[in-house]
């Protein structure tokens, strides 16, 4: 399949069911797309629908155009905005070999400054060039690492310049209690909330919210906040309920949705973190105020869990008080540097 005539086809990325990913150049301007080819159908993608409703974001990726059949009448492209470095997954999986992908404080309060914002905006209009009181709201209902990409990891040593973009709208929608429902084997079941379950599949914002603290918890500890899945696959086995017909993907999604959520804070000390068969690596001691915001991510009663808006304005009003704690150290930093130096 060749792309349009005035594109240049470039790398090959990935492929899933029924899609295929690569970039393309656009050969008059030089500007590199990543590109989804899917089954041609008469009726416009679903993720297409709703971010050509959206406003440009600085967090979430930006769509360009929809071509239909093309490159080939029996296939439609979808240009989105060009991302050239990993997922934070991989990303994470890389960096666990340099450093056991610890990340500093400084770098979780702009990576959940940004997915914050984002979620606020799907939901709320928070930012739009247009009047919020009439947004429709927009479940993204599968945020993970895996679908949040990097822009750029910027110049500052502890990563805090880094620049992220939420991605896949491939199950985005605008929501509506009466048909929100996903459809089985839909979602990725390690960023559910409590009451998402296998039988109950109602994806709400509140759901969105869960999994944004899921994303934090995981960057923190090195796991989501469930515990063990593999406990409820041997004690199905025990029951003889294990579901033997199903493929190894389908097994091990249906047992992490049947695993107990259960969020450990980020704000204690090494030594005293509880064993856990999943931790490859303490999680480093952060702040009283980075916890407090991950945690109203994570309440397990969805009625007391934030909104996203809340949940924005908390992590804003964290994030300048940890800013200007850490100006201050540098300059106290500084003016001891200053007084070592001219005592000598």
């Amino acid at each position: 399949m060749k792309p349009p005539a005035d594109h240049e086809r470039g790398k090959f990325i990935g492929r899933g069911s029924e899609k295929r990913f690569e970039t393309w150049k656009h050969k008059p301007s030089d500007h590199v797309f990543v590109v989804k080819i899917i089954k041609h159908e008469n009726e416009l993608p679903s993720e297409v629908d709703v971010l050509k409703r959206l406003p440009q974001h600085p967090s979430i990726i930006q769509f360009h155009v929809y071509h239909q059949q093309e490159p080939s009448p029996n296939s439609d492209s979808v240009l989105w905005e060009y991302c050239p470095l990993e997922n934070m997954s991989s990303f994470c999986d890389e960096l666990y070999k340099v450093n056991k992908a610890v990340f500093s404080e400084a770098f979780m309060w702009s990576f959940f400054s940004q997915l914050s914002n984002a979620l606020a905006f799907l939901h709320e209009g928070f930012g739009a060039p247009r009047d919020s009181d009439f947004w429709n709201t927009i479940v993204h209902r599968d945020i993970r690492l895996y679908n949040i990409l990097i822009s750029t990891l910027g110049n500052k040593e502890d990563l805090s310049s880094i620049v992220i973009k939420l991605s896949d709208f491939g199950l985005a929608a605008l929501y509506n209690p009466a048909t929100a429902r996903m459809a089985d084997d839909l979602g990725t079941t390690a960023t559910w909330p409590p009451e998402q379950t296998w039988e109950n599949r109602e994806a709400t914002p509140a759901g969105d919210v869960w999994a944004v603290g899921s994303v934090i918890h995981e960057l923190a500890h090195g796991f989501p906040p469930y515990t063990s899945w593999e406990a409820v696959s041997r004690q199905y086995l025990a029951e003889e309920k294990f579901p033997w017909g199903w493929g190894m993907l389908k097994q091990m999604s249906f047992f992490i949705a049947k695993a107990p959520r259960k969020a450990m804070p980020i704000n204690v000390d090494i030594t005293k973190q509880p064993p856990d068969p999943r931790r490859r690596r303490p999680c480093p001691k952060y702040t009283d105020g980075l916890n407090h915001c991950m945690m109203k991510a994570l309440k397990m009663k969805m009625m007391e869990r934030a909104t996203a808006g809340s949940l924005r304005r908390s992590i804003e009003e964290g994030y300048a008080g940890f800013m200007f704690e850490e100006l201050k150290l540098e300059k106290l930093n500084d003016r001891q540097g200053t007084q070592g130096d001219a005592g000598n």
